[in-house]
């Protein structure tokens, strides 16, 4: 499988299939990567090297090394799992006595996640919680067994087609159930996602626009802000992105937010005592319900617009224009992309096209308004 090539500026971006990496080269570098995939070898491409840029020899070898070497490197195969398995025989792993089990809705879709520890329950039930229904009586559309081991945890889908999946922490598992999930709410196969993103998708109706960040720079806060302002908040921290069109779809979990953000986030908010909170190493988290969340619009949105998210005490508000190859880093930082070759080409095409921005902030106003006039609107 050859590598996806882009130009975009004056640059190249390529992707690795075997790694799935996309790295950008510009000359020099492209020039060298050119020749090696063609199969040069090194002292053959360094010569040409010297020639073509008028650099000594013996320098031209040592760039031409490392150049190759890095080639080399983003070449490697990764390893796809991630530190996941995925076992034929999940009977290996049966609950048999549950901790609890909870019945969720969102929909019109009814599914029941069963625990089998106070602390399978307390990772996974939290950004859930606001979905929780008395379904005892109904039909599930699906289950999942949520088993903690100590040093392994297990997540067992029940259902026509069985599997497990074992994991080393709780965060994992998590994913794992949300990407179920979404494929059971939108009828998708896995191969349907192009990629899952650690955003906020908001939308006013007619425009959508993704908010993403590293965790604890002020994503989810200012997505809660916004919900308060009439803004949709249609997914956070999990966002699905499918092919064929490449689209954004809702997701029901909780506004997910950090100790830091409670005094500000309380004073929006009158029920802000009665959502769950948990504790962790890095201190409490919130879940906020995302509105309307049990019948949620599950309309697919095309977004335009992505802004990147950081919390600075320095600055009230700034909304800066990104280029696409600064904005490309910053999203693989923060997302899954497909492995498949016909996902890639769609991914860099689509991200292409993209308007991509970059938000610091820390007055909630001021971070709201330049969201505001995103949207169309002056804020106020």
């Amino acid at each position: 499988m050859w590598p996806i090539v882009k130009k975009i500026e004056d640059n190249y971006v390529v992707w690795f299939p075997q790694s799935n990496r996309w790295v950008r080269f510009e000359e020099p570098a492209w020039y060298v990567n050119e020749l090696f995939q063609e199969g040069f070898e090194m002292r053959t491409i360094a010569e040409r090297f010297t020639r073509r840029y008028g650099i000594e020899a013996g320098q031209s070898i040592q760039l031409v090394e490392t150049i190759c070497g890095y080639i080399q490197e983003s070449s490697q195969t990764s390893n796809l799992s991630s530190g996941e398995s995925d076992t034929t025989d999940p009977e290996n792993f049966a609950l048999t006595e549950p901790y609890s089990t909870k019945m969720y809705s969102t929909s019109g879709i009814l599914f029941g996640i069963s625990f089998s520890s106070p602390l399978a329950e307390y990772y996974i039930h939290p950004p859930l919680a606001h979905l929780e229904t008395r379904g005892d009586s109904c039909i599930q559309d699906e289950s999942f067994d949520i088993i903690d081991q100590g040093k392994q945890q297990i997540i067992k889908r029940n259902g026509a087609t069985p599997s497990a999946w074992v994991y080393n922490d709780f965060m994992k598992i998590k994913k794992r159930l949300y990407i179920d999930l979404a494929g059971l709410i939108y009828n998708k196969k896995n191969s349907d996602w192009l990629c899952f993103v650690h955003a906020s998708a908001l939308t006013n109706g007619t425009k959508t626009i993704l908010l993403s960040s590293t965790s604890g720079s002020g994503k989810s806060t200012l997505a809660a802000l916004m919900q308060t302002k009439g803004i949709q908040v249609i997914s956070d921290d999990f966002v699905p992105i499918g092919h064929e069109p490449v689209m954004v779809y809702p997701f029901p979990a909780a506004i997910s937010v950090k100790q830091g953000a409670f005094p500000v986030l309380s004073k929006y908010y009158p029920d802000w005592n009665t959502y769950p909170f948990k504790t962790t190493c890095q201190g409490k988290i919130g879940y906020i319900p995302i509105r309307d969340a049990h019948e949620m619009d599950r309309k697919a949105r095309e977004v335009k617009e992505i802004v990147f998210v950081r919390y600075d005490p320095g600055v009230k508000g700034k909304l800066d224009r990104l280029t696409t190859l600064e904005a490309l880093k910053l999203f693989h930082d923060q997302s899954w992309v497909s492995f498949r070759s016909e996902h890639a080409r769609t991914f860099i095409n689509w991200f292409a096209e993209r308007d991509c921005y970059t938000l610091v902030y820390s007055d909630p106003e001021a971070g709201m308004n330049n969201i505001s006039k995103l949207f169309g609107n002056r804020g106020e």
